[in-house]
């Protein structure tokens, strides 16, 4: 990663996303990654973050849902 020639954050973001994609990474988590170089932890696996899994009952989304649906073919 460009973080090793001590490209500062932008740069590395620029680099990453002119590679991968416009949008693919943001600052925040260029940011979170040198930071855990730095400190010697080079794993990139995602971590836990405490949020709840969300839990939808499809039946009860439809239900809420109004049904006006309207097709036109031409």
């Amino acid at each position: 990663m460009s973080s090793n020639r001590g490209a500062p954050t932008l740069q590395t973001v620029a680099n990453i996303n002119s590679v991968f994609g416009i949008q693919v990474t943001t600052n925040t988590t260029v940011a979170r990654w040198l930071k855990k170089f730095h400190s010697g932890d080079f794993e990139l696996s995602n971590e836990p973050r405490g949020r709840p899994k969300t839990q939808v009952d499809n039946e009860v989304l439809w239900k809420r849902i109004p049904c006006k649906v309207h097709v036109n073919y031409h």
